[in-house]
């Protein structure tokens, strides 16, 4: 059996098994998409407009309507322009909690504004799933097999190198730098570029990270996935009869 050995904390990497579950009993991941609307008029003549969640939406020929899915919103509006671009990724709802409060505030939003509310369940593999605090060298050892870690679920010292690219990523954009590990928070348009440089980090499919958007709560975080072109998306289950969310080509292979 390929056993290795990393230095913190004398966590065994079990490469034979990581292989071994992404091969023969991959584990999957449920993430949520959501998307508010506008509908005016019934059947075939009836209008809609894309508004939270999607960027676009249409009727489609059974009389559903169909929404593109884009980034899940953020909640303050400083954080606007910090989703990741088309192509390189896109933010769904994850974790039970998190995901309960946010769609409970959208559906909120709905109501109070006149908009109709959709969701979807996007599940996703994610091969090996690793049930310790993952390194960097779990990162190097299982490659591929492992397409799946949570920043917050992650050894300091990794915390630490995604940290400090942010704060290059900031000198050079003559911008705002995290001065701590728990501020990576505040700078989600940072990975895309950090998926473009680190080399461990390509083989992530989705990665779970963190988020300081609240302005209620300046201290509290939550946390969203950031799901990648190339995850390997297995099922996607509506949440309404009267809308369907689609998700974009560049990230199924097929025209929408």
């Amino acid at each position: 059996m390929s056993k290795a050995k990393a230095t913190e904390n004398e966590v065994v990497i079990d490469v034979d098994n990581a292989i071994d579950h992404a091969k023969n009993r991959p584990s999957t991941i449920k993430l949520k998409t959501v998307a508010l609307y506008h509908k005016s008029g019934v059947g075939a003549k009836a209008k809609v407009k894309h508004h939270t969640g999607a960027v676009n939406a249409r009727m489609g020929e059974d009389g559903v309507v169909e929404l593109l899915a884009g980034n899940v919103p953020f909640i303050a509006d400083t954080f606007r322009g910090k989703a990741p671009k088309a192509g390189s990724g896109l933010l769904m709802l994850y974790g039970i909690r998190d995901t309960l409060d946010e769609t409970s505030r959208l559906r909120a939003l709905a109501r109070t504004s006149g908009l109709h509310f959709a969701d979807a369940e996007i599940e996703v593999e994610i091969g090996y799933m690793e049930p310790k605090l993952v390194n960097r060298e779990m990162l190097k050892a299982y490659g591929k097999n492992m397409q799946f870690a949570n920043v917050r679920r992650m050894m300091v010292d990794l915390q630490m190198d995604i940290a400090q690219a942010f704060s290059s990523y900031a000198d050079i954009d003559d911008a705002e730098r995290p001065t701590r590990v728990s501020e990576i928070a505040r700078f989600p348009h940072f990975f895309d570029r950090l998926f473009e440089e680190d080399r461990e980090m390509q083989n992530l499919s989705v990665l779970g990270i963190p988020l300081l958007d609240d302005p209620r709560f300046t201290d509290k975080m939550r946390q969203v996935a950031y799901v990648r072109p190339n995850a390997k998306v297995v099922a996607i289950r509506q949440g309404a009869t009267d809308a369907r969310i689609l998700l974009p080509s560049w990230m199924t292979n097929v025209k929408v």
